[in-house]
């Protein structure tokens, strides 16, 4: 076995223990990226950021394919296919050349909340006090 061979053959390893993290709740999205950037974590820069959202414990693949919608959207790209998304890998989302607009974006979509800020919204006013636990008034 060549040296090439033993090198891809750890990165595969490397990357099928951190997807198990994640799959098994252990370890978050977030640390994954962390890692990626460190000097040791160059393997896992290919993993598909779609089999990562996809694997995370009540999480599916539509969800997955939303969030990445939605960063693409908010990047003012357009909207990808299963196919083409499953091409987006972490060295996508972390390339420098963007300026930190992808991960900012990424962030954003995970983030993102299927309910109203305050009841009523967008008809009703603001309420003056937290609508929500740990949510700062709008005033």
């Amino acid at each position: 076995m060549s040296v090439a061979q033993m090198s891809a053959a750890h990165a595969r390893v490397v990357r099928a223990e951190w997807h198990t993290s994640v799959s098994l709740g252990l370890t978050t999205l977030s640390d994954v990226v962390r890692e990626a950037c460190s000097p040791t974590g160059r393997p896992l820069l290919r993993m598909s950021l779609l089999r990562l959202l996809a694997e995370r414990p009540g999480e599916g693949p539509a969800s997955a394919l939303r969030i990445l919608n939605l960063t693409l959207t908010t990047l003012g790209l357009p909207r990808a296919s299963r196919a083409q998304a499953s091409r987006l890998n972490i060295q996508w989302l972390v390339d420098g050349r963007a300026g930190g607009r992808r991960i900012l974006a990424f962030t954003d979509a995970c983030d993102a909340k299927d309910e109203p800020p305050w009841p009523g919204f967008p008809y009703a006013a603001a309420p003056t006090t937290n609508a929500r636990p740990g949510v700062q008034a709008w005033a």
